[in-house]
């Protein structure tokens, strides 16, 4: 008798932890994920206005600025790969940009996605912890959370929810608390 006694009187934090486990870390991963298409594949900021393009300003770029190392071609902006004293050029011109630096990469430029290297993106997420009964989406590294904090500074804020990614995350709870209090309530039955 005290043994059952005992576990009815530990079914609420059990109750708590399986909801948890079973609706707010999946949910948490939905939303994760909504968040990182919305930037990604959309280019869109919280408030659904889609980003400015990138940079079209001339610039000067090293080859540690670029990710596909091959894409660097040392030049001047005549295109001479010498400089005037006859040593090579350690810098590319780009007369587009920023702009022409990703696409000359293979990199999209018809949405500003924050997706260069993918050290930011790849960098985002969540974290299911049970044992505190909730799930927490953000980024992992202090470097990509200040690259985060300048981006958005900048362009306005890109990974808080948006209206719509908070309504499809509490439309997914209440329906599967439903479905988990059903199957709770048809158990005990």
């Amino acid at each position: 008798m005290e043994q059952h006694i005992e576990s009815l009187n530990n079914l609420p934090e059990r109750i708590t932890q399986l909801a948890v486990e079973s609706i707010v870390i999946p949910a948490a991963s939905k939303m994760t994920a909504s968040i990182i298409r919305r930037n990604v594949n959309e280019g869109k900021n919280t408030d659904g206005t889609k980003r400015n393009g990138y940079s079209t300003k001339p610039k000067y770029a090293t080859q540690q600025q670029f990710v596909v190392k091959g894409a660097f071609k040392p030049q001047g902006k005549g295109g001479n790969k010498t400089k005037k004293n006859g040593q090579p050029n350690k810098s590319m011109y780009l007369p587009g940009g920023y702009n022409q630096q990703r696409e000359i990469q293979g990199r999209r430029t018809d949405v500003k996605n924050y997706e260069y290297s993918g050290d930011l993106i790849n960098d985002f997420g969540f974290e299911g912890q049970p044992e505190q009964n909730r799930a927490v989406i953000g980024f992992r590294s202090e470097l990509q959370s200040v690259k985060r904090k300048a981006l958005e500074k900048k362009n306005g804020l890109a990974f808080p929810p948006s209206p719509d990614e908070i309504t499809d995350y509490k439309t997914e709870v209440k329906e599967e608390s439903e479905k988990l209090t059903i199957k709770l309530m048809t158990t005990v039955s």
